[in-house]
Parts: C-alpha cells; structure tokens; sequence
C-alpha cells in the first residue's frame, strides 16, 4: 500500500477543485485556509508539530457549525488504548479486526482507516458531499456509526461536523507513534467512495422511503380522524401548523435584532429555505406570486443576497411545491437547523423540543384537574407530592431521579424540595 502524505490522505475528500475553507489546528492553534491551499501548508509541517484537520468544510474561515459548507465524508474516532483487549496490539492488526468487525456486522467498509497513534479513525468518503441541509441526517449516520463500534473505544463525542483528527505523517506524544493510513479500499484517488444516500440506507434503522411511508399513514389517520371533536381540538393541520411556526420564525427574527439589521451571513440560506417552506403552505400564494413573496421576503430579511443566492436558497423549496407536493419538517429539524436555543423556544409556540412540549403538556393537564378539584383536595395532593419528594430527597436520590419515579421534571422536583 502506498503511504500516503498530509495532503495525499486530505486531498482524497477535501477537493482542491472546491470553494470553501479548512480548518488546521498546529501545536493547537487553529488557523482557517482555503481549500486549494492545503497542498502547500500541510506537507510543509514539520512532523514534530501535532496537527489536526477539520473533517468538514466551512463557507468562511470559522470552525463553527453555523458557518458549515460541506460534509464530505462520515468518520469514527476510535481509542483503542481504553479497551484491555486491544492494548498493545499492533496498528495493522487493531485495522484487520475493524474491517473483521465491519464484514461479520454488516457495516459498510470504510473507504480508508488511519492510525491515530493512539487509535484508529475510520473514514467513509461520500461522493456526493451534501451540504449543510443534510446536517440533521449526516449527523444520524455518526451516531449510529458510533454505537456500532462500542466495542473498540469509540469516542462517542468527537462525531460533529467542526470535530478534527490528527493528520496524517504528525506524531502523536502520548504514544510516540506516527498517524498514517493503514488501510485504503482502492488506490490512488481511485478511492471507493460512498452515495450519502445509499449509506443512509445501509446505517439508518429507518430508511427515507419507510419515513416517508410512516408520515403518510400518520397523515392519512389524521384525515380519518378529523371528525372528531377531539382531533379538532388537539391537532393542527400541515397548513395551520406550518401558519403557527411561520409566527415563530417572524418572532425568532424579533428575538435576535434580525428584523432590523437583517438575517447575518451564516443564517440567510437557511432562515430563506426555511421561511420558503412555510410559504408554500399559505393557501392564498400559488405558483409565480409564490416566487414573488420569497423574492420579497429576501429583500427584507437577506438584502445583500445576490438573486442568485436567493434562487439557490429557495428553489428547492418553491420546486418542490410546484410539482405537487411540501416539505415536512419536525421542530427538531428546524431547532438544529436555525440553531434555536431552549430560552429562545420557550418564548415559541409550536418550534420547541420534546421536553418543553411534554412540560407544556403536563401543565394544562395540572390546569384542567385544577378547574375540576376542589381547593381542599388540590392542596392535600400537593402537600402529598412535597412530601413523596422530600422523603426520596433523604434517600439520597438524584433530582433526575426522584423526577422519574414521580413522573415529572427536574424543575419540577426542585420546585417541590424548595416550597
């Protein structure tokens, strides 16, 4: 196998041919190129410095999530060194029971597997680099990436898309070992490369079409139901729902100055693809007022994107809508997406996560037994709730726990411990 350099190993998933930038930390200090610069930074670096590279690219020189361009390829950090049965055994054959692993667990085989030194880094190279909008899912195939390889020290937090491994031909001064490429499933740029979607498909536990299936029954029950009072009362439609979070996308632009200093670089292609979306669910705006309104919106919130950033942000969504059919996202989604923090969703309606749905929830159940029980009844089971509190507080039990056995929150408990 031929050994590979710095920039041999990077160049094999961060094309020259790209816009965009990297990140290089040296001796740990991080320093931003431009892609077509790492030929002549990495393979100048003296081999006594410690060097890591970022995995992903960014549309500006900023190692932050935010500012995320690509995601080029998938990778596991592995630290061998923690499991007994691993200790001192050879790169070569720790890289011959990963690819054992891979064949007897029907993993994908990656496209290249590196010693760390300390470790092993596995890297799938995807073909088809998607961009920042397919975080949520990119980030889906780490973790279960990661769970598949428990077993070999997997480093379970080095799985983002801002994380950074050693580079090839720097030593690592924990073992005195040189990182270097152990395994490559090809040759030269000859490399095997991966179809994002179709490792989606093989690492998932639930592949799109089945998803889609699933939203389509739960759709269909929904429409079923919608003569009940009760549906009527506790469920959106798509357009209502999607009315409610175009509410709180216009409140998250009040909530952070962007309806007066407009959208910063980072946010606008995604603020746009987002408010796009939501537009294609108001009944009133169809097919060419529908490019208009965005347009429109853009020149609000975006004013320095170029119509040709618009088109880019927003086609997807207005195509999508014109060929018959809207996109249907889950709050999760649009959290991680616009990068929403807790205090800011809960000033929100409908784009909150699943612990503040399920807090909100359990409050307007206490508001409903409140209007239907008596004051006297009310205080005796309240009285008896600080009480089951307190005595598993004298147990020596957790906050955490004490709000699993009682069924609640951990704001909850401190609110009875304190009353």
């Amino acid at each position: 196998m031929t050994l590979l350099s710095a920039y041999g190993e990077a160049s094999l998933y961060h094309d020259p041919s790209r816009l965009g930038y990297v990140a290089v930390l040296i001796d740990y200090k991080q320093h931003c190129y431009r892609i077509p610069e790492l030929a002549s930074v990495l393979d100048s670096l003296p081999s006594d410095k410690e060097v890591f590279i970022s995995q992903c690219e960014f549309k500006i020189p900023s190692r932050r999530l935010e500012h995320l361009a690509r995601l080029p390829l998938q990778f596991v950090d592995l630290d061998t060194q923690r499991i007994p049965t691993l200790v001192g055994l050879s790169p070569a054959f720790q890289t011959q029971l990963v690819l054992w692993h891979c064949r007897n667990n029907s993993i994908p085989t990656p496209s290249l597997i590196n010693s760390s030194g300390q470790g092993v880094h596995l890297k799938w190279l995807l073909s088809n680099p998607p961009d920042a909008r397919a975080r949520t899912r990119w980030k889906a195939v780490q973790s279960q990436l990661a769970l598949k390889f428990e077993d070999f020290g997997v480093d379970s937090g080095a799985c983002n898309g801002s994380q950074c491994l050693r580079s090839v031909g720097s030593i690592n001064p924990r073992s005195g070992r040189t990182c270097e490429t152990t395994w490559i499933d090809g040759s030269g740029h000859n490399v095997r490369r991966w179809d994002f979607d179709n490792i989606c498909l093989e690492v998932l536990p639930i592949n799109r079409p089945d998803l889609e299936a699933n939203r389509n029954r739960q759709r269909t029950q929904l429409t079923v139901s919608a003569n009940s009072k009760h549906a009527k009362d506790n469920r959106w439609s798509d357009s209502e729902l999607w009315r409610h979070r175009w509410a709180d996308l216009l409140k998250l632009l009040q909530l952070r100055g962007w309806d007066q200093e407009g959208v910063p670089q980072g946010y606008r292609d995604r603020f746009l693809f987002v408010a796009s979306v939501a537009l294609t669910w108001q009944a009133d705006i169809k097919g060419n007022d529908l490019v208009a309104e965005v347009e429109k919106l853009a020149r609000e919130y975006c004013p320095s994107f170029s119509p040709a950033e618009i088109r880019s942000s927003t086609n997807a969504a207005i195509q999508k809508h014109l060929s018959g059919n809207r996109y249907i996202f889950t709050d999760e989604f649009i959290i991680e997406l616009l990068d929403i923090s807790g205090d800011e969703c809960k000033q929100l309606k409908t784009i909150i996560g699943d612990e503040l749905r399920a807090e909100r929830h359990r409050e307007q159940c206490r508001v409903r037994e409140r209007k239907h029980t008596n004051r006297a009844t009310y205080e005796n089971n309240a009285k008896a709730r600080r009480n089951e509190a307190r005595l598993l507080k004298s147990q020596g039990l957790t906050y955490k726990k004490i709000a699993e056995l009682m069924g609640t929150t951990v704001n909850a408990v401190d609110k009875l411990l304190r009353s």
